[in-house]
């Protein structure tokens, strides 16, 4: 299946479902952190990028991302949109049901 929504049918999705947080996934370099840029500015929604919470240098994600810190900025409204590789498991760890998730593909041209 393949579904490609604007950023503004995206948006009106999510007013329409989309409750609480919102959740953007996928791949190294596919367009995560713009999509939750511009979903936060149409929505009025702060975006939170798993990257910000990272030791780097480290050579590991996961083992490193500093939840708690997370956890202290995310609003207590549950109102916001994150983003990040493997953002599922980081807000497993928090206890944070997202109300949409949103997979973004890394588009290879010719196909």
């Amino acid at each position: 299946m393949r579904s490609v929504l604007s950023a503004s049918k995206t948006a009106v999705a999510i007013r329409r479902y989309g409750r609480k947080a919102v959740a953007i996934d996928g791949a190294l370099g596919s367009g995560k952190t713009t999509i939750a840029k511009a979903l936060g500015r149409r929505l009025g929604l702060p975006a939170f990028h798993l990257d910000d919470f990272v030791s780097k240098r480290r050579g590991s994600y996961l083992k490193y991302m500093r939840h708690h810190r997370l956890a202290l900025r995310l609003p207590a409204s549950g109102k916001f949109i994150i983003e990040g590789v493997c953002v599922l498991e980081v807000l497993r760890k928090l206890r944070v049901q997202p109300s949409v998730l949103i997979y973004v593909k890394r588009m290879v041209s010719g196909r």
